[in-house]
């Protein structure tokens, strides 16, 4: 019932009029697209005391703008969160808060594998005496309480993780890091908030590509962060202004049309996605299949926590051989070659580029293959991938 009731609840407010408009009563069933780098005000007076809280006024869209602000009050409704924040690509969104949140001394727990760019910033970040840890083979709550140091400031995890979509405790995690006075931070973005919503769960900060499944039509790129607004208050005047990372007002226009057909496009994803796990499952030359609900020694975790599955998920071809893998690919028709993913069409890829790192793809087998599976007609699909499998 709870799962019926958060759909029917976001139903409604992605498909809600939020247009901010009213012409002698008639309004606009989209918002306009306010394409405005400042605003004027009736006196000196008004504009000083905006700019005091331009968190919350509009006075120069480097700051706040209508039509991303129509978007971040539907995602912060979406994720259950106090506020959201929109930025310029979804690691705009997170390395603001690394920026605004972490100082020279503190450390980090990473848990899961996840997005490699955010890795790549933790290492960079290094050099300012910011430290962290990473977990990738155990990354249970009792992994990650031996891995807290008295310096540890935040404990970052994607669940399911990029790549192996593994889960992990999240709610445990959280119970933990409360205890210490550590903050939590999640990647959401596999789930969308339809089908996962972290900070009900005592997650702090929640992140989100929307280039992904919001947007939907692979035309955009764009991030969101959501939490409370005690941490807001931290991160908008240093992460966000500063940085500079901000989404336009045209992008902002291209989500809020994502996120009316968001429902009706993940139902899709989760129905092809399944078909197509489950015919790869059967097959002799797939060693295993990482779909989170076909991984059994998850499913406690996928009953607690998802309220549905995407479209993107990946399994493990029994060769590691890069010729092979690359094969394989090649022989895929209907499945782009591509990096990315949530769009209309399906895409595969692989972290085994001909001269696989170790390190960067850590807890990661040679031999696996990420598909994000589109929304063509399934039988499409599972006959491109048949087609593949013969030729390997």
């Amino acid at each position: 019932m709870e799962q019926i009731k958060y759909w029917e609840e976001d139903i409604k407010i992605c498909t809600q009029v939020d247009s901010g408009d009213d012409f002698d009563g008639a309004v606009p069933m989209n918002p306009g697209i306010v394409m405005t780098s400042c605003f004027a005000f009736p006196s000196y007076q008004h504009l000083s005391s905006a700019i005091k809280q331009e968190r919350f006024n509009c006075v120069y869209s480097r700051g706040s703008n209508p039509t991303v602000q129509a978007l971040e009050r539907k995602l912060a409704q979406l994720e259950r969160a106090q506020e959201c924040r929109c930025f310029a690509s979804g690691m705009a969104g997170i390395t603001a808060v690394l920026f605004s949140l972490l100082q020279a001394g503190d450390h980090v727990v990473v848990v899961n594998n996840i997005y490699g760019p955010v890795l790549q910033y933790l290492n960079h970040i290094s050099k300012n005496n910011i430290s962290f840890d990473h977990l990738t083979e155990d990354i249970s709550p009792s992994a990650v309480e031996n891995a807290i140091k008295s310096n540890t400031k935040l404990i970052y995890f994607e669940s399911p993780a990029t790549m192996t979509f593994r889960q992990t405790d999240m709610q445990q995690i959280c119970v933990l890091a409360k205890s210490k006075g550590i903050l939590t931070m999640i990647d959401n973005t596999w789930a969308t908030p339809l089908f996962q919503k972290p900070m009900l769960f005592g997650v702090d900060i929640v992140a989100h590509s929307l280039t992904k499944y919001v947007g939907g039509a692979s035309d955009l790129v764009g991030g969101a962060i959501m939490t409370r607004s005690e941490l807001m208050e931290k991160i908008f005047p240093v992460g966000y202004l500063m940085q500079g990372g901000v989404m336009s007002s045209f992008v902002a226009y291209l989500c809020l049309r994502g996120l009316l057909s968001l429902p009706l496009r993940m139902k899709q994803h989760q129905e092809n996605g399944l078909a197509v796990a489950q015919f790869l499952q059967k097959n002799k030359k797939i060693v295993r299949v990482n779909h989170p609900a076909l991984r059994q020694e998850d499913k406690t975790l996928t009953q607690k926590y998802l309220l549905g599955y995407s479209g993107l998920f990946s399994f493990v071809l029994d060769s590691e051989d890069f010729s092979h893998i690359a094969a394989f690919i090649d022989h895929l028709k209907h499945f782009k070659k591509a990096v990315s993913w949530g769009g209309f069409e399906s895409l595969a890829i692989s972290p085994h580029f001909g001269q696989y790192d170790e390190v960067k793809n850590k807890g990661v087998s040679k031999g696996i293959i990420r598909i994000s599976v589109g929304l063509e007609p399934v039988e499409l699909l599972i006959k491109d991938l048949e087609n593949a499998l013969k030729n390997v």
